[in-house]
């Protein structure tokens, strides 16, 4: 319902702000036929009915409304009792799938956070009785008015005659009738067919019906009201202008009086019918008196006026990068991208696009940008290829890698930007970083207040973005006591000793930041699902940040601490460094070959959530894509005689020395034993009798 909710508001303010834009061309075209007018309508008829918009250069319509971005601060997309969720998780930017490809994400958490009371669902409710009540009432007075003219005498053609009715009206969506009055003044008579001849030949039977549908739909808004009733008004007036225009001065006059002798107020719009003497007869009587024919130039003039303003109200002013529409932004921050609100996004388009005329092509960069903290991309997703703008720091200035990728082909160019460009780059980068550590974090610490109930609780971890690092958890909130009692239970725990030591520095810092905005929260209680290997994790954390100056620093440190367990970076990624030991079965072990350079085609991957092998070689694959899913770590200090012997290798030179088992999700051996000596890793294969296969060193750093 919140998207629904959203969309609906989107389209309202829209067909508001088109509407009032030709409510102000009205006073500007009073000299024009009214006909211009009722066509210009047509265009907050297409606002209140069709969800999208043309994609255009320049538009009318404000970008904030077009964008859906204000809609979500009006009608938020999760509504929590305490702590909103400022920025809305979402995955790496298109640009940043030239890394080799991460293993897949983790399950969603079976028992999501969710809100007790959804605000949107409310405001659904209200206006489905709403829209219903409108509607049941129009259809109301349509079935009593068919009941009332039922027994209505044909006359000739589409003319019928009926002593239930007080004045002349078409009624009828596929097969309009005019109904007349009995006893009809005759001079009266043929100048009330001319008028509703005219409805018929100009379709105001059906887009009259039409607009009251739409009206139904936007019932809460009152401007669409006024503007339902200035159209009808229009609609009158353009079949006025239509009968009168071939009519002589006395014929005219004749026409007025037939107007004053049928003209009637009416309470409340209505679909139908379509009366000869309703929406202010006595102001219609005044402009069949006052009409002249419009010259020509101005007619076409008007005319071109209100295509012109009819096109850009339908268009969206959703900024543009050399024709592309932008459908995304974000900077990298402690290895993580963090998309930015619509403002910041405007202000970077609006930075850059001058300085797009005057790039200058280099040669690209030998490391990738992307990806690297400050960076700023700007993505346009909006047709094949996609494109996207990096603007980086490099030793020559600052420089714009631009991207076009379809599906696997990825086109770069790199650019140098005008020396000019860094003043307004510096001063960007201020209101960034302005964004990032200082009203994010505000947003957050504002927001404070006590738990009450688990999905309280939840609600913060999102907040802190807990779950997309550390995938499904178990919690458990105690609330009967003073301060509530908060355990989690991690299902997944890193296989090295090192990220271990990591995540034991993150988990303070989220049990800090935990307890700054629960206020009444005990320190977190931390266990772990998996029971294996020798590492305990500490169990609580006291502490919290008093001020909003404190939660700033704690914020930042978070962010920092969780850069060091993200696999968004190749650092979850290893190849051979140098080869200690190959079975003889395997290719090389009996040659004089660069045994590295012969597996460098090899790729380890070592998750929280993954373990993968591929072994390979130039000309072969050994052993491919040997993975487990949510792998069993099996983490304990190294003991002698552990070590494979057939490395030959000196351990006393090593201060800190671990070992892990990798076991799949069943807890079964998978015969790959990783070990991590000080700042050196290591990683061995048994086959399923106990024989070393192979054992490499590894690294991350690729060439």
């Amino acid at each position: 319902m919140t998207t629904f909710c959203q969309t609906l508001f989107t389209m309202t303010s829209a067909a508001s702000v088109a509407a009032l834009a030709v409510m102000i061309l009205r006073l500007l075209l009073k000299k024009a036929p009214r006909w211009i007018t009722c066509a210009l309508w047509l265009v907050v008829f297409l606002r209140m009915v069709c969800p999208v918009s043309l994609d255009l250069p320049v538009s009318l319509m404000p970008a904030s409304i077009t964008s859906g971005a204000a809609a979500e601060r009006v009608i938020p997309t999760t509504i929590t009792p305490t702590v909103p969720e400022t920025t809305p998780a979402q995955s790496a930017p298109a640009a940043a799938e030239e890394a080799e490809p991460a293993a897949a994400a983790p399950a969603a958490n079976p028992e999501p956070a969710s809100p007790g009371l959804d605000r949107n669902d409310f405001l659904f409710a209200v206006w489905v009785m709403g829209a219903a009540g409108i509607a049941l009432w129009g259809a109301v007075s349509y079935l009593r008015l068919r009941r009332r003219i039922s027994e209505a005498v044909r006359l000739e053609g589409n003319l019928y005659e009926t002593d239930q009715i007080d004045t002349p009206f078409v009624c009828g969506f596929f097969r309009p009738r005019i109904y007349l009055p009995v006893n009809l003044d005759p001079t009266d008579r043929k100048y009330v067919v001319l008028h509703e001849q005219a409805h018929i030949r100009r379709l105001d039977h059906l887009t009259k019906p039409l607009a009251y549908l739409a009206l139904c739909v936007h019932w809460f808004n009152p401007v669409l009201w006024l503007a339902f009733r200035l159209f009808c008004r229009d609609v009158e007036t353009a079949c006025d202008q239509a009968v009168i225009r071939n009519l002589d001065r006395e014929k005219t006059a004749g026409y007025a009086a037939a107007l004053l002798h049928l003209g009637r107020k009416t309470a409340l719009p209505q679909a139908v019918p379509l009366a000869f003497g309703e929406e202010n007869a006595k102001k219609r009587i005044k402009g069949v008196l006052r009409y002249k024919k419009t010259a020509g130039l101005l007619v076409a003039a008007a005319v071109i006026l209100c295509v012109v303003v009819g096109v850009l109200l339908l268009g969206s002013s959703t900024y543009r990068l050399e024709g592309h529409t932008v459908t995304d932004s974000c900077t990298w921050a402690c290895k993580d991208p963090v998309h930015f609100p619509e403002d910041l996004q405007q202000e970077a388009i609006r930075l850059l696009k001058p300085y797009l005329l005057t790039k200058k092509e280099i040669p690209a960069p030998e490391v990738s940008p992307y990806g690297n903290d400050g960076v700023t991309l700007i993505e346009c997703q909006n047709t094949s290829p996609r494109r996207s703008y990096a603007i980086y720091e490099s030793a020559e200035g600052i420089c714009l890698l631009y991207t076009e990728s379809s599906g696997d082909i990825f086109t770069r160019k790199n650019y140098l930007l005008d020396d000019s460009f860094q003043a307004d780059y510096d001063a960007w980068m201020e209101k960034v970083n302005e964004y990032l550590w200082v009203t994010r974090p505000d947003a957050l610490y504002g927001r404070r207040g006590p738990l009450e109930s688990q999905k309280d609780a939840e609600a913060i971890l999102d907040c802190l973005h807990f779950w997309e690092l550390m995938g499904n958890y178990n919690i458990q909130l105690d609330t009967s006591t003073d301060p509530c009692q908060v355990s989690i239970q991690l299902q997944r725990i890193p296989g090295l000793r090192s990220q271990q030591e990591d995540l034991q520095e993150y988990l303070r810092l989220v049990s800090l930041a935990f307890q700054s905005l629960a206020t009444n929260a005990a320190p977190i209680t931390w266990d772990r699902e998996n029971p294996l290997g020798d590492w305990e994790m500490v169990p609580s954390y006291e502490g919290s940040a008093q001020t909003k100056e404190e939660f700033r620093q704690l914020y930042a440190q978070l962010e920092q601490a969780s850069a060091f367990l993200r696999p968004l970076d190749m650092s979850s990624y290893y190849k051979p460094a140098a080869v200690l030991y190959l079975s003889p079965a395997l290719p090389g072990a009996d040659s004089q070959e660069d045994l590295p350079v012969l597996y460098q085609y090899s790729l380890y991957t070592i998750h929280a959530h993954s373990f993968m092998a591929d072994l390979m070689t130039a000309e072969q694959t050994l052993a491919e894509d040997h993975y487990a899913d949510d792998p069993l770590y099996d983490c304990r200090a190294l003991p002698d005689g552990v070590f494979p012997a057939e490395a030959g290798l000196d351990l006393s030179q090593y201060q800190s020395r671990y070992y892990t088992i990798v076991n799949d999700s069943q807890g079964q051996d998978t015969g790959y034993r990783l070990y991590q000596l000080d700042q050196d890793l290591f990683l061995a294969h048994y086959t399923t009798s106990g024989t070393l296969e192979y054992l490499f060193q590894i690294t991350s750093d690729f060439p």
